[in-house]
C-alpha cells in the first residue's frame, strides 16, 4: 500500500520594492509561534538586483500542531490556511496573502512519533527599510490559530567591501538543479527553521553567499579562505577550522559546507563563519546560532547496550556509514580527528541502530554477492542498506531485445525506482536506471529495459 507523507508546500511571493535606500540583515531568529498552533519561523536575506534584498522566509509546522479527521482508506487528512501581512515602516499594509493547505498521513499515531513537520518557503523582493512580517497559520478543524510578527531591519548590500549573506541552516545541503522551492544556486537547501539539531542529524549544513570578492591582478588566480568556529553559550571556542586555500570563480562565489555535531553536548551555540580574501587582505564575518538536542540512543541499537561500545562493535563499520548517510558527511568525517570519528561514530550508530544495519550487511552479502565482491559493494547491495527492504521487486528474464533485469519499487518513500540490469549475462546485475536524484542511471537505459514497465 502506498503511503502518504506530509507534502512540502510551494509558494513564492514576489512584492514590489519601495524606493528608499539604505549589507544585510537583522532580525531575532528562529521565532516560535505564539496561540494555540505550534511552528517555528527562520529567515535569511540575499542580495538581489540594485539595492534590493531577497529576504527568505522559512517556517515549519508540526503534524502534531494539526487537528485530523478520518477520510477513505482508513487516511487521515488536516486542513489550515496560511496568511502573511507586510507592513511598511510607518505600519501601513504592503502586501497580504493567505491560501489553504491540507495534510494527509496514514497514521496519525506514527506521524506524531517520528515528529513530522511540514516544511515551506516563501521569497520576498524588499527595498533596505523597517518592515513588520505577520505570518499565521488557522487550524480549519479545531479553529486554533498561532501567529508570529517579525520585525526585519533591512539594509543593502554594498557594492564593496566584501560582505557575506546571511547564514541558512539545514540538516542536508546537496547539489540540485530541479524547481524545487528549496533549490538556488544549484544546492537544495532544506532549512531548519528552529535551528535545532540532534537525533539523526549527524551534521549541521550551511549555506552563504559571498558578494564582492576582489580580482586578481592581470596575470594571477585569486584566492580566499573560509574559517569557521563553533562558540558555546560562554562564548568560548569548542570547534575551530580553517579551510585550505581556495581559487576564486569571480567576485560572488557560493558556499555550502558542514560542521560535525559530535562531541558536542547539547546546548546552544553560535556558528561564526569568517572569509578572507588572501588578495584584498580583507575578512568578512557573519554569525548564526542553533541548538544540539540531547541524543536519544535506543538500547537495541548499539551492541552491549546503551552506552557500552566494544571498539569493535562501531568503530569496525566505519567505511559501510557511506552506505546511509550522503556523500559529504563522509567527506566532512575523513576530516575528523581520530577522537572526533570515534565520537562522530558512537552517536551514528546509536541512532541508526548498528545491530539492525549489521543483520542488513550480512543479508545484502548473502543474497548479493557476485564474482569477487561482496553483496554490500554491488548496486543492489548499495542500495538495499540505503533504502531498505523494497516494496516490491519485479523480475524480468532475458529477452531477445532485452538483458535480464530487475526493478524495485519503493511506494513507501516517495515512489522511487531503481532498475538493476544483467548486461554481462553472468549475474552482476548494475544499477541502470533510478528516478531518485544522485543516482546514477545509464544514458543508455531505455535500450536496457522497456520504460513503460516502470508504470505501476
Amino acid at each position: 500500500m502506498k503511503r502518504m507523507c506530509p507534502l512540502y508546500l510551494a509558494f513564492l511571493w514576489g512584492l514590489t520594492s519601495l524606493a528608499l535606500t539604505g549589507g544585510g540583515h537583522a532580525a531575532a531568529f528562529p521565532q516560535a509561534s505564539q496561540g494555540g498552533v505550534a511552528f517555528s519561523v527562520d529567515g535569511a536575506a540575499f542580495r538581489a538586483v540594485a539595492e534590493s534584498i531577497r529576504q527568505e522566509i522559512y517556517y515549519s509546522l508540526p503534524v502534531a500542531s494539526l487537528t485530523y479527521h478520518a477520510i477513505e482508506g482508513g487516511r487521515y487528512r488536516a486542513a489550515y490556511t496560511t496568511e502573511i501581512i507586510l507592513r511598511d515602516s510607518l505600519g501601513q499594509t504592503r502586501g497580504t496573502n493567505s491560501w489553504k493547505s491540507e495534510n494527509v498521513v496514514s497514521s496519525v499515531a506514527e506521524a506524531k512519533e517520528r515528529q513530522l513537520v511540514i516544511t515551506n518557503q516563501v521569497e520576498f523582493q524588499l527595498s533596505p527599510g523597517s518592515w513588520q512580517l505577520v505570518l499565521s497559520i488557522r487550524d480549519s478543524v479545531s479553529g486554533r490559530s498561532g501567529e508570529v510578527r517579525l520585525p526585519l531591519r533591512l539594509s543593502s548590500f554594498p557594492p564593496r567591501p566584501m560582505t557575506l549573506s546571511d547564514l541558512e541552516f539545514s540538516p542536508e545541503v546537496r547539489p540540485d538543479t530541479g524547481a524545487s522551492i528549496f533549490t538556488k544556486n544549484s544546492y537544495r537547501v532544506t532549512p531548519r527553521p528552529d535551528h535545532r539539531f540532534g537525533g539523526k542529524d549527524s551534521f549541521l549544513y550551511w549555506y552563504c553567499e559571498i558578494y564582492n570578492l576582489s580580482l586578481p591582478a592581470p596575470g594571477s588566480k585569486g584566492t580566499f579562505r573560509l574559517e569557521y568556529t563553533v562558540l558555546d553559550s560562554s562564548g568560548k571556542a569548542v570547534q575551530e577550522v580553517s579551510g585550505e586555500v581556495r581559487e576564486k570563480p569571480g567576485t560572488s562565489v557560493v558556499e555550502a559546507s558542514g560542521i560535525p555535531l559530535a562531541g558536542l553536548s547539547p546546548g546552544k551555540y553560535e556558528l561564526r563563519l569568517k572569509v578572507i580574501d588572501l588578495d584584498a587582505k580583507s575578512e568578512a564575518v557573519r554569525e548564526g546560532s542553533f541548538e544540539k538536542a540531547p541524543t536519544k540512543v535506543a538500547a537495541e541499537g548499539i551492541v552491549g547496550g546503551a552506552g557500552s561500545f566494544p571498539v569493535a562493535g562501531f568503530e569496525a563499520y566505519y567505511d559501510q556509514i557511506q552506505y546511509v548517510t550522503t556523500p559529504d558527511t563522509v567527506k566532512i568525517l575523513k576530516g575528523l580527528t581520530p577522537e572526533g570519528k570515534k565520537k562522530f561514530l558512537e552517536e551514528f550508530w546509536g541512532r541508526h541502530n548498528l545491530n539492525v544495519f549489521v543483520a542488513s550487511m550480512k543479508y545484502v552479502d548473502e543474497q548479493f554477492s557476485s564474482g569477487f565482491k561482496k553483496g554490500h559493494q554491488t548496486d543492489r547491495g548499495r542500495i538495499f542498506l540505503k533504502y531498505g527492504k523494497p516494496d516490491e521487486i519485479v523480475p524480468h528474464p532475458a529477452e531477445e531485445q532485452y538483458p535480464s533485469h530487475e526493478i524495485w519499487f519503493y511506494y513507501s518513500h516517495g515512489g522511487k525506482q531503481f532498475v538493476f540490469s544483467d548486461l554481462t549475462g553472468y549475474g552482476r546485475y548494475e544499477l541502470v536506471y533510478s528516478n531518485v536524484p544522485g543516482e546514477s542511471s545509464n544514458p543508455k537505459w531505455q535500450t536496457l529495459f522497456d520504460g513503460t514497465e516502470l508504470n505501476r
